[in-house]
């Protein structure tokens, strides 16, 4: 019976359980506060004023977001001729949540207001190990998310849409 390729699939198995139990390790002992100190930071020294928030919902799933609150839209449903209903505005969030393997799952939700139409899917940035996470990788994350943010806020149909590569290329129709 041969088993060297299998024993060698064992071994590699055994690399990464053990490599997962020291990325939780490393999350509990120092890096899931040095993630918030840093946000903290990074939030006073630019005048942000994001709302930092820690979640532990789940032991081994823990999650640190960097949200930049809500607000009210300046939309309103219209309740009666007399009554209208502020439709609330999320600003958009930076997660960086530890996944069941121990590496951190850095990720952003886009801004939404409730009630029109459904937020945009949450887009994943990237996927480290905890000695990977660095000082200067949290600011390319931040610097990362507030271009999305703007990005979003300032969308317009000003770029020219993309050809589809079979020789048609619609024109959205215009008022001007």
């Amino acid at each position: 019976m041969k088993l060297t390729e299998l024993k060698k699939k064992i071994k590699a198995l055994d690399g990464v359980l053990k490599n997962s139990k020291n990325y939780r390790k490393a999350w509990d002992s120092n890096l899931k506060d040095f993630i918030y100190k840093t946000l903290e930071e990074i939030n006073k020294k630019t005048k942000l004023k994001a709302d930092i928030q820690y979640s532990e919902q789940i032991h081994g799933m823990e999650a640190i977001s960097f949200g930049l609150g809500f607000d009210e839209s300046g939309m309103f449903e219209i309740m009666t001729n007399k009554v209208k209903k502020p439709l609330i505005r999320m600003n958009g969030m930076l997660i960086f949540q530890q996944l069941f393997n121990g590496k951190i799952s850095i990720f952003i939700n886009f801004p939404y207001i409730d009630g029109v139409g459904d937020p945009k899917n949450p887009e994943m940035f990237e996927i480290v190990r905890p000695h990977e996470l660095t000082e200067d990788k949290i600011v390319a994350y931040i610097e990362r998310f507030i271009e999305k943010v703007t990005a979003w806020e300032d969308y317009d149909d000003d770029v020219p849409p993309k050809t589809t590569g079979i020789g048609f290329n619609h024109q959205a129709a215009s008022l001007s």
